[in-house]
């Protein structure tokens, strides 16, 4: 009698099924997983710039739209998260106007496919903005609510 070496066709159609399905379950959860790793970089870097707003209204009695590191700014050498999936800014509050001295809108604006993926998940969801956003008073855009699909 003699031994054959090696697997059949059978069984490695078999492994092929096994690893296809585990794919198909797989491939989902790692995306999820890596929007909401996107969107919580996108919420510390706005925290952070808030937190410094929040220290710069203390020490001059009004907001600044500055970023960098120059005099009168916030010190910030970066404005973009760390993976690049968001750009922050800052501006004068929305309606109702509000001056910027009194008020300030830190906003996120997505830069890589991932964020602009999220934010689109987002809207899917029932987000009706296109950007993230949080404001010096405590508001918040409800993408920060949002489920992610």
């Amino acid at each position: 009698m003699i031994k054959s070496k090696g697997f059949t066709l059978i069984e490695i159609m078999v492994v092929i099924v096994i690893v296809g399905v585990l794919a198909a379950f797989a491939l989902p959860a790692y995306q999820k997983y890596t929007q909401r790793a996107a969107r919580a970089e996108g919420q510390q870097l706005a925290m952070s710039i808030m937190a410094a707003q929040e220290r710069f209204y203390l020490e001059h009695a009004a907001y600044t739209d500055k970023l960098g590191s120059g005099t009168g700014e916030l010190g910030f050498s970066k404005l973009t998260s760390e993976s690049g999936h968001f750009e922050a800014e800052a501006k004068q509050c929305a309606a109702p106007a509000k001056e910027l001295s009194r008020c300030v809108r830190v906003i996120l604006n997505p830069k890589s496919q991932l964020a602009k993926d999220l934010m689109n998940d987002l809207k899917a969801a029932g987000a009706s903005i296109d950007t993230i956003w949080l404001q010096s008073n405590g508001e918040h855009s409800d993408t920060w609510d949002a489920p992610i699909l």
